[in-house]
């Protein structure tokens, strides 16, 4: 892996061309750390540990820019995607510590609000975790995004007299195609029902009775994304010890209005959505029965639909496709 290109060689064929892909970013975190209370840093006596890339390295490349862009009223989206235990609950959410885990990290930016974060699992042994490195929390984009968030408003609101900005946060699941509210115990009750997605001949389309919770401080924010991720549903599977079984949605709305000397008010509002996909898997390589392999089915099919949906949009065609799929039309609402 060189700055923006990763190649890919067969460890069967030396002589067969490595395949190369070029992306916005490419972050390497195979090997290059050393670890420091139990939290993976960069070497700088490692060969390799320039490359290394951390969760702030992460989030300093994708997540200020997308923060920068919804204050200036931009709706702005990340998607975590790839593999199956490849690590994307740990960049979005993060757990642990993160030398669990031997992954390359593909990064991909579309354009100035829509992101997308790839991970490729490598077939590479993975290392034991002690208790006390798991419970050692390790930041990632969310929490990382959301403390910077009330930063932000702190300064906009001490630099600008009159400026006032509200946030509210919403926390949903798609599991089996069914839209759970992760910050609603009553609805997480009702398993088979879940909320309905409907449709808004203006706004599009929209999780029905989805909870949104005003926010006024760092300490909220977070107590409601933990409360969020620990409803989260999680199993065990072939492939990976704690599986996310579901699509994760976190919704944050800014809202600012500004009063000039004048007493003329202006205001912006933009909606940011940071989604951590279910991880694709080979169901022969699972061994998956019951639960998990309807579970697998329902995963496979909507990422398939997601990547059939993104490629109509490339191409610019009507996306006719987002209707009758339930993660589609939640992720389009979002």
């Amino acid at each position: 892996m060189e700055n923006q290109t990763t190649a890919l060689y067969n460890p069967n064929n030396a002589k067969e061309e490595p395949k190369k892909y070029t992306f916005d970013f490419s972050y390497w975190s195979h090997d290059g750390f050393t670890e420091n209370d139990t939290v993976c840093v960069a070497d700088p006596q490692h060969f390799n540990g320039s490359k290394y890339a951390d969760q702030e390295r992460v989030y300093s490349d994708l997540g200020r820019d997308m923060l920068h862009n919804a204050f200036e009223g931009y709706n702005a989206a990340l998607f975590a995607y790839g593999q199956t235990g490849a690590g994307k609950s740990f960049t979005v959410i993060g757990y642990g510590a993160n030398k669990a885990i031997d992954r390359l990290l593909e990064c991909f930016l579309l354009n100035n609000s829509l992101l997308f974060v790839a991970r490729l699992k490598l077939n590479f042994s993975v290392n034991c975790v002690t208790t006390h490195a798991v419970n050692h929390f390790v930041p990632g984009i969310v929490p990382r995004f959301c403390e910077d968030l009330f930063e932000t408003i702190e300064h906009l609101v001490r630099s600008k007299g009159g400026t006032i900005v509200e946030v509210h946060i919403s926390m949903l699941e798609i599991y089996n195609e069914i839209v759970r509210d992760l910050l609603n115990p009553e609805s997480l009750k009702e398993i088979k029902k879940g909320l309905k997605v409907r449709e808004h001949p203006t706004n599009g389309f929209f999780a029905e009775n989805l909870t949104h919770f005003l926010v006024t401080s760092q300490k909220e924010i977070l107590e409601k994304i933990d409360e969020g991720t620990t409803n989260r549903s999680i199993a065990s599977t072939n492939m990976n010890e704690t599986s996310s079984r579901a699509h994760t949605i976190v919704g944050i709305t800014i809202a600012q209005k500004t009063r000039n000397a004048n007493g003329v008010e202006t205001s912006k509002m933009s909606n940011v959505h940071l989604v951590d996909l279910a991880g694709s898997e080979r169901l022969s390589g699972t061994f998956a029965k019951g639960d998990r392999l309807r579970e697998g089915v329902s995963i496979n099919q909507s990422l398939s639909c997601l990547g059939n949906c993104i490629h109509a949009l490339a191409e610019k065609s009507n996306g006719k496709n987002i209707r009758g799929n339930c993660t589609l039309a939640t992720i389009k609402c979002d």
